[in-house]
């Protein structure tokens, strides 16, 4: 069969259709003479906002060692993954590209697109200072295949606090208490929630219902084990909780990206805002402090369960000898302590390495970095759990609910199961 690269032909429409600032702490890092005099090309999608921000700590940090980056910068994960796999089956691979860490990523160390990283992990010790869940995550065959940069938690709950006080309402523990605070703020005059409407962003408040109504346990059937076959009922009263969210977004939500929507509460115009650690970043950005100025904690019902979020960057066989040196060195700088503590300080994630001193993060980071560390239950998130063909699926199925007034939980329950079966490897 003809191949580039090692890279099967039949193969290339999956790879493309399926994919379609603190002070630094960081000083040159030894041992990583493998950059210098190199012009070193990354793929990212971290385009705006706080991302824009955390990725240029690497940046600076890769040109402290004498590298030069070349910036290649997509709107949006899947964009931006089919853009560089177009790169890598065009014969013009980039030195880096960035991914999402999940059941995608075997795929292709298979398919023969990236080269594992396993001399940079022996050189720091990653099996040591990874949590066991991301750890396990990042290996193909025993050998890890691509550097984690970040870890997020996307299971999370913040408020502004001047408008939940001025309502009158608390931050809630329950999904019964968030909807009682949301009829607060709505009589107050505040937006109850800053929702984006993009199916990915109506994906994670489901699944932060799915936990606050069904557990870990039902969130890991539907995730990793990929069956809820049995849980058709739980599935149901995880819709009905999502469901009961519809009034309390603004009509501006459809398409809203997730800058525009951290800004609403940021700027006091909305109230709760459901998503992942990354928004931290957007508001800390904006100027706000956690604690005097807006509340953090996990969302209802999802006490005692991190919803991991793996970003990770992975390295194209198809390059030079030169970079591929290379690649081995940006390794190691991306897992270095330094670029560790302050990329993720910026971007709102918490460090994958274990050992990164927190003591300049806030009380929620490190909350969340305690679950991480033995203190609660990592559970994988859509992005990490499930297919790229499978997350689609089940976006289909959840936004199709959120934006049908009326929509049965029952049906979505059904047609969730159906649509996880329907794209089950």
């Amino acid at each position: 069969m003809p191949t580039i690269d090692g890279l099967a032909l039949d193969r290339r429409a999956f790879l493309i259709g399926a994919l379609a600032a603190a002070a630094p702490t960081w000083s040159r890092a030894a041992g990583l003479t493998g950059l210098s005099g190199k012009r070193f090309e990354v793929v990212h999608w971290w385009a705006g906002g706080s991302e824009s921000d955390a990725i240029r700590v690497v940046r600076r940090a890769l040109e402290a060692e004498g590298g030069t980056w070349l910036d290649v910068t997509v709107q949006g994960p899947d964009l931006a993954k089919a853009a560089a796999m177009t790169r890598v089956l065009g014969g013009a691979a980039p030195g880096a590209m960035l991914w999402h860490v999940g059941p995608d990523l075997p795929r292709l160390v298979t398919d023969g697109v990236i080269r594992d990283v396993e001399a940079a992990a022996a050189a720091q010790g990653w099996d040591a200072i990874l949590p066991a869940a991301v750890a396990a995550q990042m290996k193909v065959d025993g050998r890890y295949v691509a550097a984690p940069i970040d870890l997020h938690g996307a299971n999370w709950m913040f408020a502004h606090r001047r408008r939940l006080e001025e309502a009158g309402a608390e931050l809630p523990r329950t999904w019964d208490e968030a909807i009682a605070a949301c009829e607060r703020l709505r009589a107050a005059g505040t937006i109850p929630i800053a929702l984006g409407g993009q199916p990915w962003q109506e994906a994670l408040v489901f699944a932060q219902a799915v936990v606050g109504t069904g557990g870990a346990d039902l969130m890991r059937r539907m995730c990793v084990e990929h069956d809820v076959s049995g849980d058709l009922p739980a599935v149901a009263a995880a819709f009905e909780t999502f469901g009961r969210l519809r009034p309390f977004v603004d009509k501006g939500s459809p398409n809203r990206g997730p800058t525009d929507t951290a800004n609403l509460v940021s700027s006091g115009r909305a109230g709760f805002l459901f998503t992942g650690d990354w928004s931290r970043g957007e508001l800390e950005k904006a100027g706000l402090k956690a604690g005097a100025d807006y509340l953090a904690r996990p969302a209802p019902g999802n006490d005692g369960v991190f919803l991991a979020v793996v970003d990770a960057f992975c390295m194209p066989r198809a390059v030079s000898a030169p970079i591929a040196e290379a690649q081995d060195a940006f390794a190691r700088l991306v897992m270095s302590p330094g670029v560790q503590h302050d990329f993720n300080l910026v971007k709102g994630s918490i460090p994958t390495r274990t050992d990164v001193d927190l003591a300049r993060y806030d009380e929620g980071a490190r909350a969340a970095a305690r679950l991480t560390r033995g203190e609660g239950e990592v559970v994988a998130s859509l992005s990490m759990g499930m297919t790229t063909a499978m997350r689609a699926a089940l976006y289909e199925v959840v936004h199709r609910f959120w934006t049908t007034e009326g929509a049965d939980p029952k049906r979505a329950a059904s047609d969730l199961r159906d649509a996880i079966a329907r794209t089950r490897a």
